[in-house]
């Protein structure tokens, strides 16, 4: 947020903190969310993206979803597992650490989580 333009003068600042850190963690969520938007358009059944995908299904097949490929689905799952685990475990310390990405709220983190449960039942590798 602090890289916007008009937000130069708060860049590093307490107050421009927790706005940046909720952006983070709004942007991280709706980043899975289309993960699991495009993943579960192939899983479906249907063979075919959701509207405005179309043409993208081999590709989204082989990145996120094939055994072949580089397994982007199960990453960002083990990945988001991390996350939960660093914001909730013993060594964090609130919301000094949370920047929305790697250390994120309790709130995040219950949606992080449904989107993992989610997310997990489009994974053919676990």
């Amino acid at each position: 947020m602090t890289d916007e333009a008009g937000f130069e003068a708060k860049h590093g600042t307490s107050a421009a903190r927790m706005p940046s850190m909720l952006y983070n963690e709004k942007a991280y969520l709706m980043a899975r969310a289309f993960l699991m938007y495009a993943a579960g358009g192939i899983k479906t059944g249907s063979e075919t993206l959701p509207s405005g995908l179309e043409g993208l299904e081999d590709i989204v097949r082989w990145l996120y979803l094939s055994a072949e490929g580089p397994q982007l689905l199960h990453r960002a799952i083990i990945s988001g597992q991390q996350v939960i685990e660093k914001s909730e475990g013993p060594n964090a310390n609130g919301a000094e650490q949370r920047d929305g990405v790697h250390f994120m709220s309790k709130g995040a983190c219950i949606s992080l989580r449904r989107l993992l449960e989610k997310m997990g039942t489009l994974d053919e590798s676990t």
